[in-house]
This record gives structure tokens, C-alpha cells and sequence, in this order.
């Protein structure tokens, strides 16, 4: 009874660690946009692969771009390790937590991704995105007002765990942006085969 139970218990950590860990680098493919703009830009929600899986992602840097199909290879960092993300300064989490924060407040307010993402891209790159005509000031629900809601937000530890930062790993002036998605569910195939061991596991440890 004990080895079932043991069989279970590893069955239920590898299924944790195939959806919720990040890899150390991971291929996206920039696959299309959701027709949103402001300001002459596109506006994330986008879509993309993510090793070959479809999935959203949201862009929070202002001073690089993407285009359509572009391929490249990324740092995948989860909240509790932002070592390898583009943008760092003495509030790292603090900046990458509302940046997340306003992403959860986008999906459920679409008429307002232009101000969302132009609030979004304030919080890295402040002096070019305020800058831009697309950053709105007027308005109930400004690209200002989500700036400042963001900053009056107080996360705590793991909050968006489910999110991950994908930084390109070619930091030149002429690379991709940095990306935010949620963290990619495991392949149906890798599921089903990681399945059929464990219950072929579990008749063996029954039969003896």
C-alpha cells in the first residue's frame, strides 16, 4: 500500500514540474496579433508558440519589436527568479508584479488593451512610452490611470506564479522584445505517455 501511495505521490510532482516549471531557455514563434492599436502600434494580447505550443503573450518592452513569424530563442524566468529578465533596477519584482497585475486587468477589460499595454511599457521604458502619442492622460480609464493603479497595488510572495517572462537571449539593439505568458500547459502526447508509465508502474508493484 505504501508503494501505491509513493507511486501517486511521484505521479502528482512530475505532473506539477511539466506545468508549472520553467525551462532554462525555450523557441517562441510570433504567430499574430489580437487587431487592437494605439498610438500606430499593435497592442498585446498577441499569439505565439512556445515551443511549438500556441499560447498568448504580452509585451512589456516598448524599444524593440517583433515581427510576423519571427522565431527566437528566449530565457523563460519565473517570479521567484528574475535573473535573466531585460529590466532590472532596485524594484525589479515590484515592477514585473504590475506589469503582471495590469496583463490579469487587460483580459477582462478588452476595450481597454491600448491603455493597458501603453501603461504596461511606462513601467520599463517611462520616458518613450509617455512620450508617445498612443500614452492617453485624459479619461476614466486612461493609460495614466492604470499606470497609477498599478503602483498602488501591494502583491504578495507567488501571486503570479502562473506567469513567466520570456527575455530573448540576444540582448543586441535589434532583438525581439520581452514577452509575458502564462506558464505553457504540458503537450496532450507528453500527458498520455507520462500516464501509461505510471499506470504500467502501478500493475507492477501490484503484481509483486
Amino acid at each position: 500500500m505504501r508503494r501505491l501511495a509513493f507511486v501517486f505521490a511521484l505521479c502528482a510532482a512530475v505532473l506539477v514540474a511539466l506545468s508549472g516549471t520553467a525551462v532554462a531557455d525555450t523557441t517562441l514563434t510570433f504567430t499574430g496579433v489580437n487587431g487592437a492599436s494605439q498610438g500606430g502600434y499593435y497592442v498585446s494580447p498577441y499569439t505565439a508558440t512556445v515551443n511549438g505550443v500556441p499560447t498568448m503573450i504580452f509585451c512589456d518592452d516598448f524599444v524593440h519589436e517583433v515581427t510576423w513569424n519571427e522565431t527566437w530563442t528566449a530565457y523563460v524566468s519565473s517570479f521567484d527568479s528574475l535573473t535573466h529578465v531585460r529590466f532590472k533596477d532596485d524594484d525589479t519584482l515590484q515592477d514585473y508584479d504590475e506589469a503582471a497585475f495590469l496583463i490579469e486587468q487587460s483580459l477582462s477589460h478588452p476595450s481597454e488593451y491600448g491603455n493597458v499595454q501603453y501603461a504596461i511599457w511606462a513601467i520599463f521604458n517611462p520616458t518613450q512610452a509617455e512620450g508617445s502619442s498612443g500614452f492617453i492622460t485624459s479619461g476614466t480609464d486612461s493609460s495614466s490611470y492604470w499606470l497609477s493603479l498599478a503602483e498602488s497595488q501591494h502583491f504578495h510572495p507567488g501571486e503570479f506564479s502562473n506567469w513567466r517572462v520570456y527575455t530573448p537571449k540576444d540582448s543586441g539593439e535589434g532583438s525581439p522584445q520581452e514577452m509575458f505568458g502564462p506558464t505553457p500547459a504540458p503537450e496532450p502526447g507528453t500527458l498520455l505517455l507520462l500516464g501509461t508509465g505510471m499506470v504500467g508502474l502501478i500493475r507492477k508493484r501490484r503484481k509483486q
